[in-house]
């Protein structure tokens, strides 16, 4: 059984630990900068708003991400969508952008993130989920001594 709920700032070590199952998967996160202190940091900003896909009561997958709030209006800025591995292309990841979007609705007016240009499964997710790319930050990531472009991308609400 699915289930989706929100994350609290304690669950910040169960989503890093679900990092850590690939040792690939944790070096590229790590190379980005998350870190369990990255994590804890993160979940414990009182901007913070995350939610984890659960399967069976085992979590699977998880967004994290700041909601700001300009003029009475929502925004909403993901910083990781992770599904592990064997879970993908199966919908989890759509399943947790949709639950932002419902828990936010009327007063959403935007959802923005930044990607790797090379991360080819993400940026055809958002693209089906009705994301925009805005531009490219060159040289953004650096991971293993290569540095690589970062696209940019928003998806608008209630214009």
């Amino acid at each position: 059984m699915i289930k989706i709920h929100t994350l609290k700032p304690t669950d910040y070590q169960s989503c890093y630990r679900l990092l850590q199952n690939d040792n690939d998967e944790a070096n590229y996160f790590k190379s980005l900068g998350w870190t369990i202190e990255q994590f804890k940091n993160d979940f414990l900003k009182a901007s913070f708003s995350g939610h984890g896909i659960f399967e069976n009561k085992i979590l699977v997958g998880f967004i994290i991400g700041n909601i700001i709030t300009i003029k009475n209006l929502i925004e909403y800025e993901i910083l990781l969508i992770y599904i592990k591995k064997e879970k993908r292309k199966i919908g989890y990841a759509s399943k947790l952008l949709d639950k932002i979007e419902l828990l936010l609705n009327k007063k959403l007016k935007k959802i923005y993130l930044e990607v790797a240009h090379n991360n080819n499964n993400a940026i055809k997710l958002y693209i089906k989920k009705g994301f925009n790319k805005l531009g490219i930050r060159k040289k953004y990531y650096s991971i293993n001594n290569n540095k690589f472009d970062a696209l940019l991308f928003e998806k608008k609400f209630n214009d």
